[in-house]
């Protein structure tokens, strides 16, 4: 289908929304649309939102319709393009920003939440989650005040991100210290790397799982009983570096992994003998 670009209606991180006219009349397209269009480079979203309004359509009128994609070449850059209903209503951000005192009427809070949860039943039944439900997404359209969830650029398939966000939290509160995930082994994990194709599909259960390449130094473990090395923590290296120029001198040539362990002991302490203790207020 051939289609003229009309003035522009929005922008956002992905691109620009421009209304959108056929060369011809066609009973499959209504005479005006909206058109969202990217750099094919920064695309990557904008092609997955297509491809998942295409698994949605007709699913549910509660969500918005796409009518079809193409390359175009415009200025010297080659744009992807999908052309979408075109919502005359609007956003329901700006509606609630231009109603008295920036309120709805109850029976429109109804509706609205009616709306948007037939469209959520629909997608969620689809076997995909939104990730970016909000005002700015919810269009207004004229027909009883209806609307419909759009921008599908962040969705993913349900069950994996149920199972990846899961998982994700199991490391960030895992009481074991021995176990817990430092912040660069969560930077890497599939719930948050933008690249999946680097990381393992399978979640380790604990640092010493954790896939090649991602660094050892993510992996120390904390143990009296196995000191990781100054390599591993150089900051541990530097103080102690510093307290041999003023205090340590005599000992130098010992390393601080020996030091530590001479400070430890297997004896448990008897809290009953509070001769030295020191009252605090």
């Amino acid at each position: 289908m051939e289609w003229v670009r009309g003035d522009r209606v929005g922008h956002g991180s992905f691109g620009t929304v421009n209304l959108a006219v056929p060369r011809s009349q066609n009973p499959e397209f209504p005479p005006l649309m909206a058109v969202k269009s990217c750099s094919v480079s920064h695309s990557a979203s904008l092609m997955n939102e297509k491809l998942i309004l295409d698994e949605l359509r007709n699913c549910s009128p509660q969500i918005i319709q796409c009518f079809g994609d193409d390359f175009s070449l415009e200025n010297g850059e080659k744009l992807y393009n999908i052309l979408l209903e075109f919502a005359s209503g609007g956003a329901l951000a700006d509606k609630l920003k231009s109603s008295c005192d920036r309120r709805f009427l109850e029976s429109d809070v109804r509706r609205y939440t009616k709306s948007i949860l037939k469209g959520l039943l629909s997608i969620h039944q689809g076997g995909y989650v939104h990730c970016d439900i909000k005002l700015q997404n919810i269009l207004l359209f004229n027909q009883n005040d209806g609307v419909k969830i759009a921008d599908f650029g962040l969705a993913k398939k349900g069950g994996e991100k149920r199972d990846e966000g899961k998982d994700f939290l199991e490391k960030c509160f895992l009481k074991d210290p021995r176990g817990r995930w430092t912040a660069e082994m969560l930077l890497n994990h599939p719930f948050i790397a933008q690249d999946h194709d680097t990381v393992s599909s399978n979640s380790p259960r604990g640092p010493f799982d954790f896939p090649d390449g991602v660094s050892a130094k993510s992996c120390v473990t904390y143990s009296t009983n196995s000191l990781p090395s100054a390599e591993c923590l150089p900051e541990y290296d530097a103080w102690f570096q510093i307290q041999d120029e003023f205090s340590w001198s005599s000992s130098s040539s010992i390393s601080p992994a020996i030091r530590l362990r001479q400070l430890v002991t297997d004896g448990s302490p008897d809290w009953s003998v509070s001769d030295n203790w020191t009252t605090v207020r």
